[in-house]
């Protein structure tokens, strides 16, 4: 399954500039994916990449179904 486009210029802005943020904000615009996916794909490590996924998903930037990453709209 495939997450929904979202507007990134607006979500990036609200993010107040974090580029770790703004990297899984724009690949996951794209598609879900687990954490081993995103952190691969913007060459990060997994334990910082799953720190950030928590802290944005308690923020409510994005939505985690079976065991994916969506942004949320």
């Amino acid at each position: 399954k495939r997450g929904k486009r979202v507007n990134l210029s607006s979500n990036i802005k609200a993010l107040g500039g974090d580029s770790l943020e703004s990297k899984i904000i724009s690949i996951l615009a794209n598609e879900a994916l687990n954490t081993d996916e995103i952190a691969m794909a913007i060459n990060s490590d997994v334990v910082t990449v799953s720190a950030k996924l928590m802290t944005m998903s308690i923020r409510g930037v994005i939505t985690e179904r079976g065991g994916k990453f969506y942004v949320k709209m």
